[in-house]
């Protein structure tokens, strides 16, 4: 168990990964089968350096869910 290449592709703003992983499997854009259960759109949100409106825009323009629920606290 651990995060998918697209949770890390988010983390480091890559956003030629991001574009790749999605355009090769759609679904990953609403998984939450890691260790954090963090969910990749809420991934540029809670991670300090991970905001990027682009990468949001890209992952809502490809039917992210934003209504998903996590149950992320935060980190310690």
């Amino acid at each position: 168990k651990g995060w998918t290449p697209l949770h890390h592709a988010i983390c480091y703003n890559n956003f030629v990964l991001i574009k790749h992983y999605i355009q090769a499997l759609p679904t990953l854009v609403n998984d939450i089968a890691n260790d954090t259960d963090l969910h990749p759109l809420l991934l540029p949100v809670v991670i300090p350096g991970c905001v990027d409106l682009n990468i949001i825009t890209f992952l809502l323009d490809h039917e992210a869910d934003p209504s998903m629920e996590n149950p992320f606290i935060g980190f310690n």
